[in-house]
């Protein structure tokens, strides 16, 4: 009785080193990775961010000769920072996708399911008000164009 008895114990224990090695991989294999990148896309917004914010005129200054130029500026700006990092979202959501069924443990699970809702198609999601710049310059953009046609 007591053999068995130890015998379980000792089933659990390798039981227990199986998982925690098993996540051990899957983090320095795949989510460590994967929040490194994620770390070198969100340095990458805050200085594209910035950079727009420093170069987009206020509406206030829409009757000056480099208005409309400015704006055309910082939109380019935009789309090809935006193409910069296309393949990395792009491969951080493949992976998401593919992990968000395995069940790996809560903390990994809500990560990936962060990742899911922050680029649900690989492109990130307008929520936030500093996201809005993007919306805001086309609209200056459209309005910019129309401006100029009168």
């Amino acid at each position: 009785m007591i053999q068995m008895l130890m015998s379980i114990i000792d089933r659990l224990i390798q039981l227990k080193k199986y998982r925690s090695e098993r996540l051990k991989l899957i983090f320095s294999t795949i989510l460590e990775p994967i929040f490194n990148d994620l770390s070198v896309i969100h340095i990458d917004y805050i200085e594209m961010f910035t950079n727009v914010e420093k170069a987009t005129p206020f509406l206030w200054e829409s009757r000056l000769a480099d208005y409309e130029d400015k704006i055309k500026s910082s939109i380019k700006y935009l789309e090809d920072k935006r193409i910069e990092f296309e393949p990395v979202r792009s491969k951080i959501r493949i992976m998401a996708d593919e992990l968000k069924d395995l069940e790996i443990n809560p903390e990994a699970d809500n990560f990936i399911k962060s990742i899911i809702r922050y680029f649900p198609d690989g492109n990130p999601v307008i929520e936030s008000d500093s996201d809005c710049v993007i919306s805001e310059i086309n609209e200056y953009k459209s309005a910019s164009v129309n401006y100029w046609k009168i």
